[in-house]
């Protein structure tokens, strides 16, 4: 690969040659020239090949990444916030974006093993129900690191809590009701003898005996 030397003193290289303005009327322009007529004879054709694979690469490997940060924050999108998740995952969570932030006081000041940042989420009329501390300190390693989820607070009142409390609620109630039934009526025994008293009793007005079952069913009073 050939270095020419540009008038103000400037090394560049025949690749960089895209970089020279068309009008450059300076130092070795007969060389570079020559280089732009080698172009324009039909080395632009690859050129513009290989700027076409690149940008398909490019695209390519963009379309992954934005893949791989759809699968990531598709982790936490069914969780609550939780310890060990990294923080700037924390809006990405069930309970999406934090409604405050909170840096500790004096946090540009401190070191990093003292600093700490609060994550609120409220409801519109202001109640919070859960808090989410990051810290910037590997305190195992005594390193900075990132900053992390280090602990969390979920009040009774998040979304996720009532929803479980309103499940538990309804399956309670069906649950009730269902044994209400089972108390009001128990099949027995004693109950198919009388199915078949009452058909034996008034057979000629039914075909069989679902006939005469279906009409105690619709008719109850006739067990009196």
């Amino acid at each position: 690969m050939k270095n020419y030397l540009l008038p103000d003193g400037t090394n560049f290289l025949l690749k960089d040659i895209f970089q020279i303005p068309s009008d450059y009327r300076g130092a070795y322009l007969d060389e570079i020239s020559e280089e732009w007529d080698y172009l324009a004879s039909g080395f632009d054709d690859d050129y513009n090949a290989y700027l076409e694979e690149k940008a398909q690469k490019e695209a390519e490997w963009k379309q992954q990444e934005a893949e791989r940060e759809r699968e990531r924050k598709a982790r936490y999108a069914s969780r609550p916030p939780f310890e060990g998740m990294p923080a700037n995952m924390i809006n990405n969570t069930l309970y999406g974006k934090y409604s405050e932030r909170k840096d500790c006081l004096d946090f540009s000041k401190l070191d990093a093993s003292h600093r700490h940042t609060d994550y609120i989420w409220k409801y519109s009329d202001g109640t919070s129900y859960c808090t989410a501390t990051a810290r910037y300190w590997d305190f195992k390693e005594q390193k900075e690191v990132p900053g992390y989820v280090d602990s969390v607070y979920i009040g009774q009142n998040a979304p996720d809590k009532l929803c479980q409390k309103g499940a538990q609620m309804i399956l309670e109630h069906s649950m009730a009701s269902s044994k209400n039934m089972s108390t009001n009526y128990t099949h027995t025994d004693a109950d198919d003898q009388d199915y078949e008293e009452f058909y034996l009793d008034n057979k000629a007005d039914f075909e069989n005996e679902d006939d005469a079952w279906e009409y105690l069913e619709d008719e109850p009073d006739e067990w009196d």
